[in-house]
């Protein structure tokens, strides 16, 4: 097996993966779109050799299946970033959230209280 058909694979498992995650709904809807989306890119970068071998000629780099690991590295990254805002995007929230509900007991605690002495 070769790098190609190797990459082939593991693009069809997250294919298969992504759709069995929203079967399941274990993934939102966005999400799976966006694995779908890859995994495809991916299906059809690794079945049309030619079209890689362009591309990293076009890119002026050697050997093209390192142009897949590199793409793949970028993608990582940015994909680890984006998750990385919407993790603290959430904690804010929690944050919030936490706040909120701690001010509405105090209240709710005064207001007990006030009715407790009448």
């Amino acid at each position: 097996m070769n790098i190609y058909q190797a990459t082939a694979l593991i693009a069809v498992a997250f294919f298969v993966a992504a759709l069995a995650a929203l079967a399941k709904r274990k993934l939102d809807f966005r999400y799976v779109m966006f694995w779908v989306g890859i995994s495809l890119l991916l299906i059809i970068i690794s079945a049309n050799v030619n079209l890689l071998e362009k591309i990293a000629q076009a890119l002026k780099v050697y050997y093209a299946p390192s142009l897949l690991f590199v793409a793949a590295l970028t993608f990582l990254l940015a994909f680890i970033f984006y998750i990385t805002i919407f993790i603290s995007d959430t904690n804010k929230r929690v944050v919030r959230l936490t706040q909120e509900i701690g001010l509405l007991k105090e209240k709710l605690n005064e207001l007990s209280k006030k009715e407790q002495n009448k």
